[in-house]
């Protein structure tokens, strides 16, 4: 997770700490399986000690205050270890040493509701940090001289580049640009920084002692949380291909709380390469309903049970010329052929984001569409 989320925030992040936090997280990973492994007792005790002591030495190169979205690649997992070793620390440290018990249980419980607090404030304002950073990327500038001045539209971050002889079209494309990239960025960040949303439940405030009836569970046996997180599903939803301006009937597919399991597509040439006159999805293996009309060929595909498609590419101008979309395993399936602009659209990463459902415009042909993606998140 950390080298997608690298590759997310390239050119924001502290580049100089990546391979010596990296390479402190692999010690931590080896610390805490050492420590999980060990018999209660005065030794058990002193490992927490020196693992908690070893995250306070380390917390800056981990969490800078003033600009901490340019350490966001390590501070999810730094922040994650030292909110359980704390958590640990606080209401686990009788059980630790073997039955010793804590001198200042007060002190223990306060400096986990302190870094609760820091720890948390810092990753939503890295999120927003690098969300702000992410729309900064998407410039126009002029070039050329006093007799051609073009308007370049460009993002830095993907490389992209296009000339406009007029301003009012380059700040249009722009903003086009910016409603396609806020929201899917915002909600790749918001998929990566959710578990910093899960450290609160931790705190103090949700606590309370616990009976053996009523214990937390094997990992906090003397506490009862009072609140726990519930799992939430997130849709993001992008679109709208082609721009045509023979829009016909709007259609909507029914899940009924299925999966896509298979697509079927239809062109208006016999070869597979017309216009897309037709689509149809299959949900947990029962077929949506046919948008458009089924052409005069046909593409007919069956996703594996753990295959889900997050992508899909192709070209439009008046009609939809070309659609193909891409699966988690890779595979890659369409039909169409050349003409129009070319579009393309992902699932939001590293969330094990996926396609739900389309919903769109059809008549004899597909005059528009929109996907929903979706994810869980706990909250």
């Amino acid at each position: 997770m950390t080298s997608y989320m690298t590759s997310l925030v390239n050119g924001l992040i502290n580049a100089n700490n990546i391979k010596a936090l990296n390479d402190l997280l692999q010690g931590y990973y080896d610390d805490i399986n050492t420590f999980v492994q060990a018999n209660p007792g005065t030794q058990k005790a002193q490992m927490l000690g020196d693992i908690l002591e070893q995250l306070q030495t380390n917390q800056p190169l981990f969490l800078d205050q003033t600009h901490p979205e340019q350490d966001i690649t390590y501070l999810i997992a730094f922040g994650s270890i030292s909110v359980a070793m704390l958590a640990e620390r606080a209401y686990n440290y009788e059980l630790i040493s073997g039955g010793v018990a804590d001198e200042n249980p007060e002190l223990a419980r306060a400096k986990l509701d302190q870094a609760i607090a820091t720890l948390s404030q810092a990753a939503e304002t890295a999120a927003k940090k690098a969300w702000e950073w992410r729309l900064s990327q998407i410039t126009i500038t002029l070039a050329g001289t006093n007799l051609a001045t073009d308007y370049v539209l460009a993002d830095a971050y993907t490389g992209y580049e296009q000339r406009f002889s007029e301003q009012a079209d380059a700040e249009a494309a722009k903003r086009k640009i910016e409603e396609y990239v806020g929201p899917q960025y915002e909600q790749q960040l918001s998929g990566y920084v959710s578990p910093a949303r899960l450290w609160h439940y931790f705190g103090t405030a949700n606590t309370e002692p616990a009976t053996p009836e009523q214990a937390g569970g094997p990992s906090f046996p003397g506490i009862l949380f009072k609140t726990k997180p519930t799992q939430h599903t997130v849709t993001v939803t992008q679109g709208g291909y082609p721009t045509s301006t023979h829009y016909s009937e709007a259609f909507q597919d029914q899940l009924n709380g299925g999966q896509v399991t298979g697509v079927m597509l239809y062109s208006s040439a016999e070869n597979k390469t017309g216009y897309v006159t037709g689509m149809q999805f299959q949900y947990s293996n029962q077929p949506s309903g046919l948008h458009g009309n089924k052409g005069k060929s046909e593409v007919v595909v069956t996703l594996d049970a753990d295959e889900t498609i997050v992508a899909l590419y192709g070209g439009s101008g008046a009609y939809l010329d070309q659609v193909f979309f891409r699966t988690s395993k890779g595979r890659d399936f369409g039909i169409g052929g050349a003409g129009g602009d070319n579009f393309s659209a992902a699932a939001p990463q590293g969330v094990g984001a996926a396609l739900s459902s389309l919903q769109g415009y059809a008549g004899q042909q597909i005059d528009g569409f929109t996907m929903s993606w979706q994810y869980a998140v706990y909250k």
